[in-house]
């Protein structure tokens, strides 16, 4: 049995893009290193320059959302990744993973079923996973 997880990407003003459904490896060693490398300082921009094309540039929470779809999808092009309803709750999920944007920066709340969730700071060293700093 995998550990399933759901992933809510929000807008910058706080209404969710999209809910991702993952079948297994939903654990913070898998689903959250997985996040942190696709977004590890993520830069958020209202529009894109020529100048300012970079792997880890969005243009917008939108876009951001849409590269966390196509990089999961990629590493499990069948099955394990799926899209479900905004907001949906209650799918057997034993981590819930919030990306928000707050100020400049990408953030990401990981809910273990405890009341306090972790936040990730995408633009602080200190807050990421050993692995993806290194």
């Amino acid at each position: 049995m995998g550990t399933r997880c759901l992933v809510e990407i929000y807008d910058g003003n706080n209404n969710i893009i999209c809910t991702l459904y993952r079948q297994y490896d939903g654990y913070p060693e898998g689903m959250r290193a997985d996040i942190e490398k696709i977004l590890y300082h993520a830069v958020i921009t209202n529009g894109i320059s020529s100048m300012e094309r970079r792997a880890n540039y969005f243009n917008g929470m939108e876009e951001l959302a849409t590269i966390v779809v196509m990089k999961l999808k990629q590493s499990s092009p069948c099955g394990n990744v799926y899209l479900f309803q905004a907001g949906i709750r209650n799918v057997g999920e034993e981590y819930i993973y919030l990306i928000k944007l707050e100020g400049d920066g990408v953030v990401i709340y990981c809910y273990d079923g405890t009341e306090s969730p972790t936040k990730i700071n995408i633009t602080d060293e200190e807050s990421f996973s050993k692995e993806v700093a290194e």
